[in-house]
């Protein structure tokens, strides 16, 4: 076994050299909503817990989203292995515009679901700190769209650095813009719930921009902007004026891009709506529960962020070899990363059940979500177990350009398996948030099967 494991040092040393930065940034992503949470909660449990149902609400939408941004990837990393800046700077074009009219009509389809707040089965109380706080959050889905749309793009080509500079940066003015804005601090009125959004919304649009200064700049970009610049807008602009190209051609041009991107993208959005529905579950218990379940929740995120850092590198390492014929390194790549997330989860496991009791009182002063929160962490620690493998083989699976059948996977794992079991633990059997997550638990462990299963018989041949 050690002497197996030996043929995967170069595989590990790669994988990390780009997924670190990737973990960084990703995590970074999720750090924005912890910190909300954690100043808002020591506001109150109220508004935490309003704040908490806002948050899962937006994350269908976000989750959709990260997804979908992430379609551009494998498309670039092949044209890098091909060595062809022309097309990556084709397919880069192709992904911001796709992107951006997306989120614009997430956007629309966010406020659509404001009205249908009451009905969700919450605590009455809650919901005014909740919409004071998604109002706010959602507009911030476009800037984000482009900011995921640059970072993909740089990441695509090996550059997962700047992506990670930026994300801390941000961060840190998240922290601040909080602090500022929530309590009233340095000339702003405290502005509850509602200052942790605007913080936030702030923090993406500067950091989208920093990307985009950045890429405009940088030398190791210019391949790719350079076409990018004097050749996409010239080519597109000039050419509709003239009538050579129609818009039925710019649609052709951006099919594949497309087919791919949404399948990915719905892919997580499978994910996000079963999370978010079972946090919703939590909610009909309490606003205790839907508190505690949102600090175990957010601890989850923050390793599915990492074991995602782990994952996409596996993408790309695998559309990059793709691209350059070299077959035979595809499989050790995709268990590499396995292995990497895996090893992850576990250590960070084994932190999360020695401080379960601690941890609680970084968001809530309340001792009743405290220890409510300490039991789900437990299970939460055995479940990302579950949750690293899936999400390692879905993303060598999408360094295949492998669309399809693993979102028949996530439908099957999720809403057939995960949801189900969640909603009979928790409602029939009477266990609460903890039946919600034992309940997720089983869809993530099929969905880890099916996906690793699915990636032995694509690669049974390299």
């Amino acid at each position: 076994m050690i002497a197996a494991l030996k043929t995967y040092m170069p595989f590990y040393r790669r994988n990390l050299s780009l997924a670190v930065p990737i973990m960084i940034s990703q995590l970074g992503q999720t750090i924005t909503n912890i910190v909300d949470t954690i100043m808002i909660g020591h506001v109150g449990l109220r508004e935490f817990a309003g704040a908490s149902f806002a948050i899962f609400v937006y994350l269908i939408p976000f989750f959709f989203l990260i997804s979908f941004c992430s379609g551009i990837t494998p498309f670039i990393g092949n044209s890098v292995g091909e060595g062809n800046p022309r097309k990556a700077a084709s397919f880069f074009a192709k992904g911001i515009a796709i992107n951006s009219v997306l989120s614009i009509a997430l956007v629309i389809l966010c406020y659509a679901v404001i009205p249908f707040f009451p009905y969700m089965g919450q605590d009455p109380g809650i919901l005014p700190f909740s919409r004071a706080y998604y109002w706010v959050i959602v507009l911030s889905i476009p800037p984000a769209a482009l900011f995921f749309t640059f970072k993909s793009f740089s990441e695509a080509l090996g550059n997962t650095r700047i992506p990670m500079f930026v994300t801390i940066g941000i961060n840190i003015l998240n922290i601040f813009l909080n602090w500022c804005m929530i309590y009233g601090h340095c000339g702003f009125a405290a502005m509850g719930v509602a200052g942790a959004a605007w913080a936030t919304l702030i923090s993406r649009i500067v950091g989208a921009a920093a990307l985009w200064v950045i890429f405009i700049n940088r030398k190791e970009y210019s391949p790719v902007m350079v076409y990018l610049s004097r050749h996409a807008e010239k080519h597109f602009s000039t050419a509709m004026v003239k009538g050579k190209i129609t818009a039925a051609e710019i649609a052709r041009g951006a099919r594949e891009v497309m087919a791919k991107s949404a399948g990915i993208g719905f892919q997580g959005l499978l994910e996000g709506v079963v999370f978010s529905v079972s946090a919703f579950i939590s909610g009909w218990f309490g606003r205790t529960a839907i508190a505690a379940y949102n600090i175990a929740d957010q601890l989850s995120t923050a390793t599915y962020m990492i074991a995602m850092g782990v994952g996409q590198a596996s993408t790309i390492r695998v559309s990059t070899w793709v691209g350059e014929g070299k077959f035979e390194h595809i499989r050790k790549a995709g268990f590499a990363a396995l292995h990497l997330a895996l090893f992850f989860m576990v250590c960070c496991g084994i932190l999360f059940i020695i401080f379960r009791k601690a941890i609680p009182y970084i968001f809530v002063s309340e001792p009743h979500a405290a220890a409510l929160a300490a039991d789900l962490i437990v299970l939460v620690s055995a479940y990302q177990v579950f949750d690293a493998t899936q999400l390692s083989g879905i993303c060598a699976l999408r360094g295949l350009k492998d669309v399809k059948i693993p979102l028949i996977c996530s439908f099957i794992s999720y809403y057939i398996i995960g949801m189900p079991c969640a909603y009979l633990l928790a409602v029939q059997a009477q266990m609460g948030p903890r039946g919600v997550i034992i309940g997720l638990m089983a869809g993530l462990a099929t969905a880890a099967v099916l996906f690793i299963s699915r990636f032995l018989k694509l690669t049974r041949n390299y």
